[in-house]
Parts: structure tokens; sequence; C-alpha cells
């Protein structure tokens, strides 16, 4: 028997003691045994979404008064306790900052997010970083000089995606407020980023794997990381894969577990591909099916004690960590991994878009201006290759006078 609200209610305007104003209302069907069907259909609240005005601020439209009811509906309609009509005394245009956040603007994106994006977008972006700068203020209230202040300020101590990521958040909170008549101008608009830190990222090169494999302690280790550096998985994808994803040189990948380890969809639509296999690796992988007690087509391929897929930060840290301390190789991580062999593939001549197809990147910018790492001996060699294919003419030893 469905009880609670029923669809998402219409918009219409009223007249109150403040004048004209656009109110939200809705039906719910209540439990009522003595009913057909068990249930009656009654109001079921009414909420003001703003006045009714033709200039300033305010809604000036029906569409822009559905717009906000859109964005807001589910979470007022779920969380009344009360069948009785109730006129909200907080209009939008008076929350402050975090309020606007929690009751419009995340319920609007949060239906886009998948889990692993929602827990980090919120926990991260907006708990240290939003909320603490602005989330007592109003909203209305907020003004592009804050926004370019905060974002100085993120700049002289974080890289240049976190300010990026909250130059995001920002100005699609300001956007939408804004286009629903919330507030009156957006202060977050042609807001230029300030010169962030410079990140260094770090690639483990080939050696460096290689001692490090050498040091793990069992052969599905040694087998998980030859996948991760050679293979070029990213770590979600490779925890992820079960026994009919895997098929000679190829591996499928279709799907990702993420740090909760959940199954879902893989990162991006490029990263739906099959991975190309060393042959000494994939005939490891045929070895280890054989000897492994799960080995049905369903069974991921590393599996923990109980079938389900390995985590993937507890093997980094308990496993992968300490042989690469024990080989004498600098930090090392999933990351490093990745950088590494693109890195590689690239000076060993291998072309940028196979490359990309290989790394699942939708973007081959990706592939070239984050993964790919210069390195001391590449550049060392490539610029003593140029020097010997264009030499035509013998250099003066030392100490010699050339004057003619």
């Amino acid at each position: 028997m469905g009880l609670g609200p029923i669809g998402h209610g219409w918009v219409t305007k009223q007249k109150t003691a403040d004048g004209l104003r656009w109110i939200a209302k809705w039906q719910e069907y209540k439990a009522d045994p003595s009913k057909p069907g068990g249930r009656y259909k009654a109001h079921g609240g009414q909420h003001d979404l703003g006045p009714v005005v033709k200039h300033g601020e305010g809604l000036k439209s029906p569409t822009a008064a559905k717009e906000l009811w859109r964005t807001i509906c589910d979470s007022i309609m779920h969380s009344s306790p009360s069948t009785t009509p109730v006129l909200t005394t907080v209009p939008a245009k008076t929350l402050t900052f975090k309020q606007y956040c929690e009751t419009i603007w995340l319920p609007k994106h949060r239906v886009d997010w998948n889990e692993d994006t929602r827990h980090h977008n919120e926990t991260y972006y907006f708990e240290t970083k939003l909320y603490p700068e602005f989330g007592d203020r109003l909203l209305r209230d907020v003004t592009d000089k804050e926004i370019k202040s905060f974002y100085k300020k993120l700049a002289s101590g974080y890289s240049k995606t976190v300010v990026q990521h909250c130059r995001i958040h920002t100005s699609s909170i300001f956007r939408l407020a804004h286009g629903t008549g919330v507030i009156t101008t957006n202060p977050a608009v042609d807001i230029k980023l300030p010169d962030c830190r410079p990140v260094k990222r770090v690639a483990t090169e080939l050696d460096e794997a290689l001692r490090t494999i050498e040091r793990l302690p069992t052969r599905r280790d040694k087998l998980i990381a030859n996948l991760l550096y050679f293979g070029g998985a990213r770590r979600g994808e490779l925890f992820a894969i079960r026994w009919n994803d895997f098929a000679g040189l190829k591996m499928r990948i279709d799907s990702k577990v993420n740090r909760h380890n959940k199954e879902g969809k893989v990162k991006t639509q490029a990263g739906n591909r099959e991975l190309w296999l060393p042959e000494e690796i994939a005939t490891e992988l045929a070895a280890w099916k054989e000897w492994n007690e799960r080995a049905d087509i369903d069974d991921f391929i590393f599996a923990s004690r109980k079938g389900t897929p390995i985590n993937a930060a507890n093997w980094l840290k308990r496993v992968l960590k300490p042989a690469a301390t024990a080989a004498g190789v600098g930090n090392v991580t999933f990351a490093t991994f990745r950088r590494g062999v693109i890195t590689e593939l690239h000076d060993d001549g291998a072309s940028d878009k196979s490359i990309q197809l290989q790394a699942g990147h939708s973007n081959p910018d990706v592939t070239r201006g984050v993964y790919m790492q210069g390195k001391e001996s590449s550049r060392k060699k490539a610029v003593q290759q140029l020097f010997t294919k264009g030499q035509k003419t013998v250099l003066s030893p030392v100490g010699t006078n050339n004057k003619k």
C-alpha cells in the first residue's frame, strides 16, 4: 500500500499577508483501513517559494517558480510530518549558504552523483572548504571580493585541482540561486583562478616497479602489481574484474569498485575497454585460475576470503607500500604506478592514442598533461640521440684555438 506524497505537486499563486506569493502544494495518500485500498487522498502541505514580482528580487515567472520547486520538492515533501498546510516563515532568499546548499542545491545535484562521488564532494569540499568559509553567511550577502579571497587562500596551500573543484561548486551554487531569483546578482561570475601551488606528480619508473614487485609476499600480490603496472588498470577496475572478463591476451573492463568496496560503473565511457596484456602475465593469470579455488566465471579474480573484492586501500597499506619500502623505493601508490606505465609506454615510442585507449582516458590531453611525466634519464638519452643523429662536424678538442 503506497502512502505519502503523490507525484511532485504543483505551483500556484496565493495571496498572503506578505502579498502575492508563489506557493507549491501537493497531495498525499493517508492510511485508513475503512477506505478502499486502505488509504485516502488528502492535502499534503504547501511551501512558500517567494514573492511574485515583475522587477527586482523574487520569482518573475511560473517557470522560475517551478524550477525552484523542482530543486527542493523531495526534501520538503518527504520531511513534513504534518498533513496540515504549513507556510514556511523562512523564504529561500534569507537562507544561509549552508542552509541553501543542504535544502536546495545538494538535493538537486545529488541524484546525478554515484555513492563514491557524493561522499567525496559532500565530506571533503563542502565540510572542509566551503562551509567553514561561507556556511553561516546569508547567501545573498556573499560578495565577489570574498570569493576571490577564498580562492586565493586555497591556492596558497592546495593544488590547482582542489581550487578548481571549489570554484565549480561555488559557481554552480550561485548560478542556481541567481537563476531562480533567490539572489539578485551572481557574485561568482567570471572569477579567474589565482596562481596555484605547483603539483609534483611522481611516476614509478620501471626499475622501481620491478624491485617492488620482487619484494611482494605472494603469487597473488605479484600478479596484482603486474596488472596494475604493465596493464595500466585503475585500482577500482582491477579489483572488480571477474573470470568471465579474462580471455587470452585481453581483459574486459566494464565496472569498478569504489572506495566503499561497492560495485558500480566505470569512471567514464572511455573506461569501457579491453586491456591488452603481456603474454607472460596472461599465462600467469591462466595458471592462477587453475590453482585458485574461486574460479567460476562470476567469481572475482582477486577476492577476499569471503569472496568479495579485495579492499584496495588495505592492500596498498599492508602489502604494496611495505614492499616498496623494503625495496628502497620512495612513495608508491596506485597513481604512481599508473603514471609510471603511461610514461614508460610513451618513452618506448607508443602513440598517444594507443596509450589513451589502454589507460581508458576520454581525453588525450589528460593522458599527456597529467599522466605522462618527464624523466631525467629519458631527457639525457633524447638529447644525446638527437646530437648523434644530427652531428656533421667534429667538435674541436678542449683547449684548441678555433680562431682562424
